[in-house]
């Protein structure tokens, strides 16, 4: 095998796992807001602290 191959192998497989991060991440951090909204848990402080972090 060619180091080429090798490596688009390698590039392909670690962008997968990438997105795949990234887009599960985005996703329980949107359900833990959520959650949090639906139980009550949220006050004027803690919106603050979600907009600065979910930027």
């Amino acid at each position: 095998m060619r180091l080429e191959s090798v490596l688009m192998a390698i590039a392909i497989i670690g962008g997968f796992g990438t997105t795949i991060y990234f887009f599960t991440k985005v996703m329980t951090d949107y359900i833990l807001k959520k959650k949090m909204i639906e139980k009550g848990f949220v006050n004027d402080d803690t919106q603050a602290i979600f907009k600065q972090h979910f930027r």
